[in-house]
């Protein structure tokens, strides 16, 4: 599996999960009592999260046996496999939904099930990919339904009894070369619309891409931005 190999050190994952972290920084306080990430793969976030917040609790949850098993070699032993068992209602004060709702084909359903699992007032953090028009073999490979602008995004959340609290697009920074990139393959590689766009790269390049994707987490914490690769959105059980 790609993202075991990935998770840990790929500017996309690690550039993610430090604007994530940033953005569960600021909506922590004593009231964050249990912690769900809902598709939580190969556990890297969970991992973060059990260091950063010893004394909450903190589950994780997949489908994939691949991802547990990877979870348990981790010593994560608090992964809910979803094949045999759901997660409790009215439990959590924050779930993580983090490129989750991209692979579900009824999006605003799944949404309001994770409102059920919510205590009152709890949170729910998501991250999906943006606009159809930047789909490209990673989509198809990760068999994805769809993927989003903010509009149609603020109008799925409401629908399912959530009250947002914040949404941005984000992958800013880097949005014009993802662009390029993107329109290059499709002209010169057609080949590539069905092949995974996460690849090996150069380890300095690599590093140089985690710190520029990794400065949103700063600029995100008092602005939006207006267009970028993905979108992520904290919203409030209503």
């Amino acid at each position: 599996n790609k993202m075991d190999e990935f998770s840990d050190n790929h500017f996309w994952y690690v550039g993610r999960d430090n604007i994530l972290l940033s953005l569960i920084d600021i909506n922590m306080n004593d009231s964050v009592e249990r912690i769900l990430d809902y598709g939580c793969g190969t556990g890297e976030l969970l991992n973060n999260l059990n260091i950063i917040y010893p004394s909450k609790e903190i589950h994780g949850a997949d489908i994939s046996e691949l991802a547990i098993d990877y979870c348990s070699s981790r010593g994560l032993d608090t992964v809910i496999d979803l094949n045999i068992d759901e997660p409790k209602k009215n439990y959590y004060d924050l779930i993580m939904c983090l490129d989750v709702i991209e692979h579900i084909s009824d999006d605003v359903e799944f949404l309001y099930k994770m409102r059920n699992l919510l205590r009152s007032g709890g949170k729910l953090l998501i991250t999906v990919p943006a606009y159809d028009i930047l789909w490209s073999g990673e989509d198809y490979v990760s068999k994805h339904f769809r993927r989003y602008t903010r509009k149609i995004l603020i109008n799925k959340i409401n629908n399912a009894g959530f009250r947002i609290n914040k949404i941005s697009y984000y992958n800013f920074l880097l949005f014009f070369p993802l662009v390029i990139v993107l329109i290059t393959k499709r002209i010169f590689r057609p080949r590539s619309m069905y092949e995974s766009d996460i690849v090996d790269i150069n380890k300095l390049t690599n590093r140089i891409l985690t710190w520029i994707f990794s400065c949103e987490k700063w600029l995100l914490r008092f602005m939006t931005f207006p267009f970028g690769g993905s979108i992520i959105c904290i919203a409030k059980k209503k």
